[in-house]
């Protein structure tokens, strides 16, 4: 799994975000591989490139 870090990222991590509460992990621009699934899962297969989403 790689995960870009964009600009908002940097915001946070320089104070630009007063709400926010440390330690906190930056990126939310990721992709990968599955590389297993569980019992029952018929998407994505093992193998398949792509990107989380919500």
């Amino acid at each position: 799994m790689g995960c870009g870090v964009c600009y908002s990222d940097l915001d946070l991590l320089h104070g630009g975000y007063s709400f926010a509460r440390f330690p906190v992990v930056p990126g939310h621009e990721m992709a990968g591989v599955a590389e297993a699934v569980g019992t029952g899962v018929t998407e994505p297969a093992v193998g398949t490139a792509g990107t989380p989403s919500t």
